[in-house]
């Protein structure tokens, strides 16, 4: 029997496009306020995601920090133009912020198709996401997957790294225990670190999983797919 442990966020499920559409509603706001004197679109991405990033310090994973993000970036802008915003503005953005977690049902294509098959398989499924427990458990209830993660294995853990993975994988054997994740940072390098295998999905989102020092892609427990449904065509070389 093999483990495979799964990301969700990009791997089993879309993610990272709900913050792109809060973005583009927080630009065509500002555009919509400013007119031309508006700043360009760019550098608007850019403040916003530079204090994202740090507002991770302070805020962590919480549902508060990316709306956080946004309203802080809308302040600033206003500071730097002489523009009083009202306390109705920066809740508008803050809302606009909000709009990142009203996700959709729907896996990606192929997860439910290979999730099936592992089960058939008779091997052991285990989730482990990271992010906010309250908005992180309502994606796992909107795409039920207690069809195939007991409840007992499915993990929503503050950050990812090669401590959270020890205690999930106990007294597993290591050379059965795979990780599947689209992150270098968060779901690779904690995982070789474990000492367990990976199989790496590139979909990497937004800039703080871009902060790496890329893969050894000759690593003996390192597999790069291109696509979750290569986990069935190369099931009997894992």
């Amino acid at each position: 029997m093999k483990t495979f442990i799964f990301d969700y966020d990009d791997t089993l499920a879309p993610n990272q496009h709900y913050y792109c559409y809060a973005q583009l509603n927080f630009i065509k706001y500002i555009l919509d306020k400013f007119g031309y004197k508006s700043p360009d679109v760019q550098s608007v991405i850019n403040l916003e995601v530079n204090i994202d990033i740090e507002l991770l310090k302070t805020l962590g994973w919480s549902q508060t920090r990316f709306p956080s993000s946004l309203r802080e970036a809308f302040r600033q802008i206003c500071e730097s133009r002489n523009y009083p915003c009202t306390e109705q503005e920066l809740q508008e953005i803050y809302d606009i912020g909000k709009q990142a977690f009203d996700i959709k049902p729907g896996l990606v294509k192929g997860a439910e198709e290979t999730l099936d098959f592992l089960l058939a398989k008779g091997d052991e499924l285990v989730l482990c996401t990271k992010g906010d427990t309250e908005i992180q458990q309502k994606k796992i209830d909107l795409n039920n997957l207690r069809r195939w993660f007991a409840q007992e294995n499915m993990h929503i853990v503050a950050g990812k790294n090669s401590t959270d993975l020890e205690r999930i994988i106990g007294k597993k054997d290591k050379d059965k225990t795979f990780k599947i994740g689209n992150s270098i940072r968060s779901d690779v390098n904690p995982a070789l670190e474990a000492g367990i295998k990976v199989i790496y999905i590139p979909c990497e989102t937004w800039a703080y999983e871009r902060e790496h020092n890329g893969i050894d892609k000759n690593n003996p427990r390192l597999f790069v797919f291109q696509d979750i449904k290569e986990i069935i065509k190369n099931y009997e070389r894992l």
